[in-house]
């Protein structure tokens, strides 16, 4: 048995830094003893081949080519499976019309598939623009003196136009985080801006580096 192993880097470029990032916990690519053979020979096209589910990580994918008997290992720096109903499922972070959520029915599009859960509204406001969920910890904020817009989906982007005469809020859906961007036209009049935050089952804390970490108690972190 032989297996091809190849690294698919993912870089992302970050306009502005408000980072909401979810921490995971690592999974082995692979239980048992298994020999990873590094092959000087063309990169095989793994849609050709047959993925093996029962082969999946949290950060990989295995795919089988039945002509030469080969298993070809892709493997990513950041998650692209979820575990639910104890199978590994694909992440999909395109943001899709939902059920609106019971105590905020302008909350009602969302991301389609992944172990948290982010909605945001149709419209951006000052008290809860975007919402996060993982498990029974949630946070939700919105921008203090943005105009009341609509929103525009477009894959796993959410972005409100002209929040300010001048700006465009923009969000990002990734595997493992939610990235916020405030992009200008012009040079702004001001360089700081305000949130209004609602935290539940997470508390505030300052760290050592004037971020501000939103602590559970299960050790996994908010933070920006």
């Amino acid at each position: 048995m032989k297996f091809n192993k190849r690294k698919l880097n993912k870089y992302k470029l970050v306009v502005w830094t408000l980072i909401l990032a979810l921490i995971v916990s690592i999974i082995p690519p692979f239980q048992g003893s298994v020999t990873v053979a590094e092959k000087n020979e063309p990169i095989k096209d793994v849609h050709e081949l047959q993925e093996m589910d029962e082969l999946r990580t949290e950060n990989s994918k295995t795919y089988l080519d039945t002509k030469t008997r080969e298993y070809v290992l892709e493997e990513y720096t950041e998650p692209i499976h979820f575990e639910k109903d104890n199978k590994w499922e694909d992440i999909n972070n395109d943001i899709v019309a939902e059920k609106a959520e019971s105590d905020d029915g302008d909350l009602s599009v969302g991301n389609k598939a992944n172990d948290y859960k982010v909605k945001f509204s149709k419209k951006s406001k000052k008290n809860r623009t975007i919402r996060l969920k993982k498990q029974d910890k949630q946070l939700e904020f919105g921008l203090v003196g943005a105009k009341k817009v609509k929103g525009v989906a477009e894959e796993n982007r959410m972005t409100y136009p002209r929040v300010f005469s001048n700006a465009d809020l923009v969000f990002h859906v990734d595997n493992n985080a939610v990235k916020e961007e405030l992009v200008f036209e012009s040079k702004p009049e001001k360089n700081k801006f305000s949130y209004e935050f609602n935290l539940k089952s997470l508390q505030a804390k300052e760290g050592d580096n004037g971020d501000i970490i939103l602590k559970i108690k299960t050790k996994m972190n908010f933070s920006f």
